[in-house]
């Protein structure tokens, strides 16, 4: 089976866990471009690992950039085009809920939209796969791995989050929020591709106004962090054939 994933700010190291046979840049890809923020190399790889295939998408285009939606659901439609069969969204999040610690990764099981895109298909919400997330959930709770579920909202940016924000956020039920994610989920529910999301925390909102974190701070946490999707990855993907 071909599983696909998307990673975001960050999750570079992911690569490592792949035996690569082929890789090739986003501009190389009709109707994609280079990749404009730091952590998002614009590289599409393809291999195996974990008894399956994998193509790897290193970065993502933004609505933030001044990307339709129509570019930024090219590389998921490139996924489609390659016959992948599940694709993986990851992002870097800010963390809303309480409970939650900086580095945790969280499986994404609902969202809170704010992207003005939703006209552009004719879906009624944002869905995501029950079969694959109950498979991540029986995978987590049998090896005792730390993964927490969360609602995601998902914001266009390019500017972090206020006070006030968060607090309305925390108030309509967030866990987690980031600048991504929503766009590609529309973009695999049109093309009829089961899509699952994972966000890890890489500062908490409620303790500490987001205008004090620096992009490297965030790609800092997720890099370090990302063995636990890895350790994840390579037990729920034997699971999926």
């Amino acid at each position: 089976m071909k599983i696909g994933i998307l990673l975001g700010s960050g999750y570079g190291d992911f690569i490592n866990s792949i035996n690569v046979r082929k890789k090739y840049n986003y501009e190389d890809i009709k109707g994609l471009v280079s990749t404009t923020v730091k952590g998002h190399k614009g590289i599409f790889y393809e291999g195996e690992a974990f008894d399956n295939e994998w193509l790897v998408a290193e970065g993502r285009l933004h609505f933030y950039e001044g990307h339709d939606v129509k570019r930024i659901g090219r590389l998921v439609r490139y996924f489609k085009e390659k016959d992948c069969k599940l694709l993986i969204l990851t992002t870097a999040t800010g963390g809303i809920n309480r409970s939650f610690k900086v580095g945790d990764l969280v499986l994404i099981n609902d969202f809170i939209d704010f992207f003005p895109i939703a006209w552009n298909f004719r879906i009624k919400q944002p869905l995501l796969s029950e079969k694959y997330m109950e498979i991540v959930r029986r995978v987590t709770l049998e090896n005792n791995l730390n993964v927490k579920e969360g609602t995601f909202a998902g914001v266009t940016g390019p500017t972090y989050e206020t006070p006030a924000e968060v607090r309305v956020l925390e108030f309509l039920g967030a866990d987690l929020i980031s600048m991504s994610v929503i766009p590609e989920v529309y973009y695999a529910n049109k093309l009829k591709l089961q899509v699952i999301c994972f966000g890890i925390i890489t500062n908490h909102l409620v303790h500490k106004n987001s205008a004090e974190l620096t992009h490297l701070e965030v790609l800092d946490v997720v890099k370090k962090s990302t063995n636990k999707l890895v350790q994840l990855l390579s037990i729920a993907s034997i699971t999926i054939k």
